[in-house]
């Protein structure tokens, strides 16, 4: 038999001598234990990152951002209100209910993306160049 072949189930194995109070909290050090890796972005995302930000800025847009925190990918729709070069983050406000803020570093910024509005011109009156009546 190869050693390699051999698979322990490590604490798994015992869980049925366990009381279920202590099963639970098997579970969730299991659970805390697949935390997510944030990984290194290239340079050419942050270039473009910079852009839709910069974007963002210009349009007073909302925009979707993905960002790391702790051992976990979060995600937050909203206006970017500030970009603090000296702090290093960004401060956004909700879109949905106006309340909610959100402060992100951008050493934990994943990516962002503009969220498409849509525009009504329902009260104007557009015409077409050249057709004078």
């Amino acid at each position: 038999m190869n050693i390699g072949e051999i698979r322990d189930r490590g604490s798994k194995k015992w869980t049925s001598i366990i009381i279920p109070q202590h099963g639970e909290m098997l579970d969730q050090l299991w659970e805390e234990r697949k935390h997510e890796d944030r990984g290194e972005l290239p340079d050419q995302a942050w270039e473009e990152i910079q852009q839709v930000v910069s974007l963002a800025l210009q349009l007073s847009a909302p925009v979707w951002i993905r960002y790391f925190e702790i051992t976990t990918h979060q995600e937050f729709t909203g206006a970017i209100q500030k970009v603090d070069l000296l702090k290093r983050h960004l401060i956004l406000q909700s879109s949905t209910d106006g309340q909610q803020r959100c402060v992100i570093h951008f050493d934990s910024i994943v990516s962002v993306e503009l969220v498409e509005q849509n525009f009504s011109f329902a009260d104007e009156d557009w015409g077409v160049i050249g057709d004078e009546v």
